[in-house]
């Protein structure tokens, strides 16, 4: 995946995240961590793919 798309495919978790659709951004996040990507990038689409199960713990959809 090029740059751009690996951007486009980040901007579209966070959309879908931020839009209350989590199930939607934990596969799009899955996707991402599928692919060789830099530890930078891998560590950040840890950190949001995480937060769902926090939010599903505070009673959040």
């Amino acid at each position: 995946m090029g740059e751009a798309n690996l951007e486009k495919a980040l901007l579209a978790a966070l959309t879908a995240h931020s839009g209350g659709q989590l199930e939607n951004a934990v596969e799009i996040y899955t996707s991402i961590l599928r692919l060789k990507i830099k530890d930078k990038v891998r560590s950040l689409v840890y950190n949001h793919r995480g937060f769902r199960p926090v939010r599903l713990s505070q009673g959040d959809p």
